[in-house]
């Protein structure tokens, strides 16, 4: 399939309607270099040790540490400390994390998201799977697979 730059949009302004994400104490909050792959592989590697918090109301924990995190969620997460980036961003970025075999990408049937991992969290528990690109022709919550192509533009 082919993404539009219309279907792009689509994805980023149902995400932004979502609660933004975050993490909360002074001592979980990222020392952020301002490249975003260094950055994104930061905020993984935060979500292996730290729960993240919904910005709407930030003494409730949306998500606890050591979970996997969909694709959405780590845009809502970057998105609070690089407010300009777009969906494709993230997406191409941890496509290519996963790539380099720095996250695992995996689909969870759970949730029905694609979700990511750092494949070296402290449980160990992805160290066993000698890939880390799952499902690739699964159809995520956002009606792409990992094979799919972006429209030139």
């Amino acid at each position: 399939m082919i993404i539009t730059k219309e279907k792009l949009k689509e994805i980023e302004n149902r995400l932004i309607k979502q609660d933004g994400l975050l993490f909360f104490a002074d001592h979980h909050k990222p020392i952020l270099t301002n490249d975003l792959t260094k950055d994104i592989k930061l905020l993984v590697n935060n979500t292996q040790f730290y729960p993240t918090f919904s910005t709407r109301n930030p003494k409730e924990i949306q998500c606890m540490s050591s979970k996997r995190r969909s694709f959405g969620d780590m845009f809502l997460l970057v998105k609070f400390y690089y407010p300009d980036v777009t969906f494709k961003e993230i997406r191409d970025t941890l496509l290519d994390l996963g790539r380099e075999k720095f996250l695992a990408i995996t689909y969870c049937e759970n949730i029905k998201k694609r979700v990511v991992v750092n494949p070296t969290n402290p449980e160990g528990r992805w160290s066993s799977y000698n890939t880390v690109m799952f499902s690739e022709e699964t159809v995520d919550e956002h009606g792409l697979t990992l094979n799919d192509t972006y429209e030139i533009y």
